[in-house]
């Protein structure tokens, strides 16, 4: 797959999570969508880099929105685990 084919992919998928995102919401809904996105979030993270990779110019655009998405979705995780 092309880095632009990749790029694109991961954007819409990231665009769609930060979108659909539910603050709050029903718990028990909440979990099974979390567990939905914590599997697409672990395809996304083996989609990067590796650490003796260079990284494109397309991923360095996506990591600060990838950041943010995998780092709420591990606070929910957190938050539901408790």
């Amino acid at each position: 797959m092309s880095h632009t084919l990749q790029y694109k992919l991961k954007d819409q998928i990231l665009s769609g999570i930060l979108l659909y995102w539910t603050f709050e919401g029903n718990r028990l809904q909440l979990r099974s969508e979390l567990q939905a996105m914590i599997e697409i979030m672990n395809l996304l993270m083996q989609m990067s880099p590796k650490p003796n990779e260079a990284e494109s110019i397309y991923a360095k655009a996506l990591r600060p929105r990838q950041d943010l998405v995998y780092m709420l979705l591990e606070n929910e995780h957190t938050g539901l685990m408790t």
